[in-house]
């Protein structure tokens, strides 16, 4: 009796060398299937830690350029600034704008303040650094021991 036909491009399993249909390597064995399985485990693994790598930057984002980040409310007092138009747009402040406070509490959009402490790291309106400066932290050179050959 001849073995059974399997359609083409049907996909079936099989535990040797020979399978009926042909050779092993036509054949879809659980390892390969395995393999394919890791492969698709590690780039999903790996796309993670990227995101959660990026998020944290653009967390830390505010901390390194030196502003706070604010929702905007109506109500400036609040917020305690001296102005309702931000300096570098000239727009007037919306409710539930995402607006960022320097230091030297002048509010801004936070898009513009962004894109103008990434050329000046100071407050657009006053000229106040929004941070300390990077201060390099100096080794004292290490002394050399002769030692005799």
């Amino acid at each position: 009796m001849p073995p059974p036909t399997i359609p083409s491009g049907a996909i079936h399993w099989c535990n040797g060398c020979y399978c009926g249909n042909g050779p092993y390597a036509e054949c879809v064995t659980a390892m390969s299937v395995f393999r394919i399985f890791c492969v698709m485990c590690a780039l999903v693994l790996i796309l993670t830690i990227f995101c959660y790598c990026l998020s944290k930057l653009n967390q830390h984002g505010s901390e390194w350029l030196g502003y706070i980040e604010v929702v905007y409310n109506g109500d400036p007092k609040k917020l305690n600034l001296p102005e309702q138009t931000c300096a570098v747009c000239l727009e007037d402040f919306k409710v539930k704008d995402e607006m960022a406070v320097c230091p030297c509490q002048h509010g801004f959009h936070k898009k513009c303040l962004v894109k103008c402490l990434k050329v000046r790291r100071c407050c657009p309106t006053c000229n106040k650094t929004t941070c300390e400066p990077i201060v390099e932290h100096w080794v004292e050179p290490i002394e050399y021991i002769n030692l005799p050959i």
